[in-house]
């Protein structure tokens, strides 16, 4: 065994061994919050938690509740749900996080109800008809 070839298995143990430590004491943790709605303070189900970035995420319980595995504390949340505006809140090292969505009725321009199946004119016992926006004021 030459000295060359020794001191390469070296460098590569030694090489393996920094990128298992390095994974093995990665500074991930688990941080909790509720989302509210900015205007009244109830919770918002079902909203979606993402950590920015990354494919890890979850969505808010019916209290408005969650939980997520986060890769530490650099992490940003993307807290996003239908008829609020997005909010990207930093952790920092906060582990119980309170976030409030503002409601943002743009997004919710229009609604479209469908149907599958498939009836001829004359089977149909109710009506068919066309709303718009300007019905519901």
């Amino acid at each position: 065994m030459t000295m060359k070839g020794s001191i390469g298995r070296a460098g590569m143990v030694l090489l393996l061994m920094m990128a298992l430590f390095q994974h093995v004491f990665a500074q991930g943790r688990v941080v909790t919050g509720k989302v509210t709605n900015s205007k009244d303070g109830s919770p918002v189900a079902n909203a979606s938690v993402l950590e920015k970035g990354t494919g890890r995420g979850t969505n808010t319980d019916a209290a408005g509740s969650f939980s997520l595995s986060v890769s530490g504390n650099n992490a940003v949340l993307v807290v996003s749900s239908i008829g609020f505006g997005n909010v990207e809140v930093a952790i920092s090292s906060q582990s119980n996080l309170t976030i409030s969505l503002t409601e943002n009725s743009s997004n919710l321009n229009e609604v479209v109800l469908v149907g599958y199946g498939t009836a001829r004119k004359r089977d149909l016992t109710g009506s068919v008809a066309t709303i718009s926006s300007k019905d519901f004021v």
